[in-house]
């Protein structure tokens, strides 16, 4: 199986209906120009292209994850080829490599694995500074310096590391 847009509109269609939209109703939600025909034919099939934008805002309105759009989360045991007439790897292989838990599998990487070690770091880092800046909002007066400390490490951190991604590392 390869990662085809006629599967993602049909994910589309399956997660719409259990949300209980119409075409209409999520076209009009997503806004920028998407309109019923638009998200009928992308479920169809007919569309062979989605933007990461429209991709992202349909999942936002639907309340999941654009991974549960991307990869086929409702048939767990399947095989998938990111490349035409490539290697076929387990879901639970693409979902680690899109979580960025794996870099990628490919022997035809552009990047090294060492830059592609940056770029995880970074995105992890970018999830802990999240995790800190949420936590420090619930937390009691008392905690709050504690939180500071570590949010201020991990802002370090993502300077220090986007700095070296950007300059070539």
């Amino acid at each position: 199986m390869t990662m085809a847009t006629e599967a993602i509109g049909t994910r589309i269609a399956l997660y719409r209906r259990l949300a209980g939209l119409t075409a209409e109703t999520l076209a009009a939600q997503v806004g920028t120009g998407m309109t019923r025909s638009v998200i009928a034919n992308i479920e169809s099939g007919r569309k062979a292209d989605i933007s990461v934008a429209q991709l992202l805002a349909i999942s936002e309105v639907l309340g999941i994850s654009p991974i549960a759009l991307m990869l086929p989360l409702e048939n767990p045991s399947s095989r998938i080829s990111l490349r035409e007439g490539r290697r076929e790897y387990e879901l639970g292989e693409v979902l680690e490599w899109v979580l960025m838990r794996k870099t990628s599998y490919s022997s035809e990487r552009a990047l090294g694995t060492h830059e592609s070690r940056y770029v995880q770091r970074i995105a992890k880092a970018i999830a802990e500074k999240y995790d800190l800046e949420h936590e420090r909002l619930s937390a009691k007066p008392s905690e709050r310096p504690g939180i500071d400390e570590k949010l201020s490490e991990v802002e370090d951190d993502l300077v220090t590391l986007t700095s070296a991604l950007r300059n070539g590392i």
